[in-house]
């Protein structure tokens, strides 16, 4: 149930805004894409100036989905200054999933901000406003329910986005998070004409891999990949990533090559992302939350799927097994 007095403030920042501001994380995921797109074209429609920005800009793994190319790179974000006087985080469970975005534009800190979030697990940060729901399944379930109550508008378009977030975060209505809530949003999207089995044509046709890419992630799969006793990961060092270009998100594909290792129950994906710097992303079942270990690492999310990132370590390698080290301990999981 959404708390009426922070959907009145919510209402009253947006109503009172110059402009708005919605930041993309530096790793975005179909489900930030999906709340950020529905968010900007709902507020659009409503007459507000809407800028989205983010360190990698238009996402080329997200080049499927309309409105895409909208994302603007955050190093840019000076040109418009004084353009907004409110910004919005959404679906990251840390600020520190926009590090390389307050980096290059330290003055953000000072405009009001207001977080949209799914993710129950947040190392105590706060912004001005703060609307967090870890029981949705989608941050654009959340998003969904907060159009609705507020009478924003809605279309077609808008509704694709929310059914493409839902999708992503709950892997087709399979992932442990789903729940009578995500079909029940789902069914409710239908209403506007949503078409489920293009959207997932396209997701599908979007992150097809040449044969030459397809050959490099099994090589990758062959070589890094690290399984002991229930856990399970793999480490991408900066070539790799290079390799097959950030558009085909490496990690979310071996991500899901790790989840049909039998006996598995807890994974991670450890990637080089610049010298001595590695992002990280957990994955496990019910029976163990990898959100503590994510806050080990200044990261945070769900139990069964978190995020963080390491730096320190001189090699991928160095820095995994790091990571095992504390995940084992955190988990109560004898070394194998």
């Amino acid at each position: 149930m959404l708390d009426k007095n922070l959907l009145k403030q919510l209402e009253s920042l947006v109503n009172n805004s110059q402009g708005i501001l919605i930041l993309a994380p530096d790793s975005p995921d179909g489900d930030s894409v999906g709340s950020n797109l529905a968010l900007l074209s709902s507020w659009q429609l409503l007459g507000k100036q809407v800028f989205w920005y983010g360190d990698r800009g238009n996402d080329p793994g997200y080049s499927y989905i309309k409105g895409n190319d909208l994302c603007q790179f955050s190093k840019n974000l000076k040109q418009i200054k004084g353009r907004f006087d409110l910004v919005f985080q959404m679906d990251a469970g840390s600020s520190q999933q926009f590090e390389k975005t307050y980096q290059s534009n330290p003055w953000l800190e000072e405009i009001k901000t207001v977080t949209i979030d799914h993710h129950g697990s947040r190392n105590g940060e706060q912004t001005d406003l703060m609307i967090v729901d870890p029981t949705a399944a989608a941050n654009t379930i959340l998003v969904f329910d907060i159009i609705r109550a507020l009478g924003w508008p809605i279309d077609q378009d808008i509704a694709e986005y929310l059914m493409i977030g839902i999708y992503a975060d709950t892997a087709g209505f399979i992932n442990a998070n789903t729940d009578a809530r995500s079909y029940q949003a789902a069914a409710d999207l239908m209403k506007y004409q949503v078409d489920p089995h293009r959207l997932y044509r396209e997701h599908i046709e979007g992150q097809a891999l040449d044969h030459i890419a397809l050959t490099r992630l099994h090589k990758i799969m062959s070589n890094n990949v690290v399984k002991r006793g229930v856990v399970a990961f793999a480490h991408i060092d900066n070539s790799d990533i290079q390799d097959l270009d950030p558009g085909h998100h490496i990690s979310h594909r071996v991500m899901s090559h790790l989840d049909h290792l039998k006996g598995v129950r807890v994974r991670f994906v450890v990637s080089e992302v610049d010298t001595n710097q590695y992002k990280i992303s957990f994955r496990s079942t019910t029976e163990y939350d990898v959100s503590k270990v994510a806050e080990k690492f200044s990261g945070g999310g769900h139990k069964v799927a978190a995020g963080a990132k390491l730096d320190g370590p001189e090699t991928v390698v160095q820095a995994a097994e790091q990571i095992y080290q504390v995940l084992i301990e955190e988990l109560g999981i004898e070394a194998a």
